[in-house]
């Protein structure tokens, strides 16, 4: 198996201020990235109980994508209110062209194995497929702070969305100029209460159109979501420490998981639902050290399944676990007369969770990872470590259960200007 990846973006950040209040935002990137993944997987268990019949997958996937964003930022005031009003529109457009390819492979004898077995000849998949999608949003928002006390924010947008897709290596057109629109909102107020308090609620809607079908060829709905959230903020007058905690409601439709029965395939779910709660403290000790510590519970269902997957609705949603700890800790080396070296290193903590489309229970793993930075002048040096200790574990289980990364290494020089 191998999962190589090629992934190369350029892009930039235009503002212009034209006075105090009126403020131009225009923004762009664009991203390529170059996939290839050829693997081999188990299909079944012979009769015998020692015989694996397997099959093989090559797969290469080219995928292309522009996005703009432009919007006009004004502030004024009304009486007792003053505003900050956004409106601007943005337009995304991405190619995805996919050849897969299937391979047959001998069985494996469990007893008596032998490894380096050839594989079949490459056919092509029916699966492969050319997709080109264009997105179009007009959006607006307004932030209202009334003396200095509540902070309200309103906003929404409207999406229109047009959609190709088709086969590979034949004529086949799967959906031509498919157009797809919304309209999604969202509001939210805090009020900035005595003592450093601050109690929020809000509300607010996604909209994203999802390419593609499932194994018996219906067509993916676009998926929705609605979450409601309530929470409190607090930080004494004149603290380094800021405590925050909140409930939520979340809940999609049409959400995409893999398909149990075909690993070329997504299925459809038809509601998902997760509530929880999250809870973050952070402080700064003495001049040079912060911490930070986190705790989540979240409690995710399938309230309403696919009918591909009957015996899923009501179950506790595959890979989300109730609990999730963290912490954080860094220090600057200021007060030893290395005012840009800073080093931190944390914990994260995840409980178990059940396997997606598989019975039993993935084990609970803890992580450690570690950063070390060095500025000077308009130079930033740094080097983050993920999975410090190496540790093996099993992160997920869907159509197969996968490992977790190993220690992950990465260095960077930022220089600004």
């Amino acid at each position: 198996d191998k999962f190589q990846v090629t992934r190369r973006s350029i892009g930039y950040v235009f503002e212009h201020e034209f006075n105090d209040r009126l403020l131009l935002r225009n923004n762009m990137r664009f991203f390529a990235a170059d996939n290839v993944y050829p693997s081999l997987q188990v299909d079944e268990l012979g009769a015998d109980q020692r015989t694996l019949q397997r099959s093989a997958f090559d797969d290469q996937d080219r995928s292309r994508a522009l996005v703009m964003d432009t919007s006009l930022q004004y502030k004024w005031t009304m009486g007792s209110a003053s505003h900050t009003s956004l409106i601007g529109f943005d337009h995304t457009t991405q190619r995805r062209h996919n050849e897969a390819y299937d391979q047959s492979a001998k069985a494996l004898d469990l007893y008596t194995p032998i490894y380096g077995s050839a594989i079949g000849e490459r056919t092509r998949a029916l699966s492969s497929s050319k997709k080109k999608s264009k997105q179009v949003g007009v959006y607006f928002q307004d932030q209202i702070k009334i003396a200095n006390r509540l902070v309200v924010l309103l906003g929404g947008r409207y999406d229109h969305i047009r959609q190709d897709d088709r086969a590979c290596f034949s004529d086949d057109v799967r959906v031509d100029d498919e157009k797809s629109t919304a309209f999604t909102g969202g509001a939210g107020h805090v009020f900035l209460a005595e003592h450093g308090l601050g109690p929020y609620m809000s509300f607010s809607q996604s909209f994203q159109p999802q390419s593609g079908f499932d194994r018996k060829k219906t067509r993916f709905e676009p998926t929705r979501g609605e979450q409601w959230e309530v929470g409190v903020r607090y930080q004494p007058k004149d603290s380094q420490t800021q405590i925050a905690a909140a409930i939520y409601d979340l809940t999609r439709s049409n959400v995409l998981v893999p398909d149990p029965e075909s690993r070329r395939h997504s299925i459809q779910f038809g509601k998902v639902r997760s509530r929880g709660v999250e809870i973050e403290a952070r402080t700064r000790i003495g001049r040079n050290a912060n911490l930070i510590a986190a705790y989540a519970y979240t409690d995710a269902r399938t309230v309403e399944s696919s009918p591909l997957t009957p015996e899923k609705e009501g179950k506790r949603s595959g890979g989300v676990p109730y609990n999730q700890v963290s912490l954080w800790a860094d220090y600057g080396f200021g007060g030893f007369g290395l005012p840009g070296l800073k080093a931190g290193a944390g914990v994260r903590y995840v409980a178990s969770t059940q396997g997606v489309f598989m019975e039993g229970t993935v084990p609970a793993f803890t992580l450690v990872v570690a950063m070390v930075s060095y500025s000077t002048g308009p130079w930033r040096l740094a080097l983050n470590a993920s999975n410090l200790t190496d540790k093996t574990y099993v992160a997920s289980c869907t159509y197969g259960c996968f490992y977790g990364s190993p220690r992950i290494v990465v260095a960077n020089a930022t220089y600004k200007w």
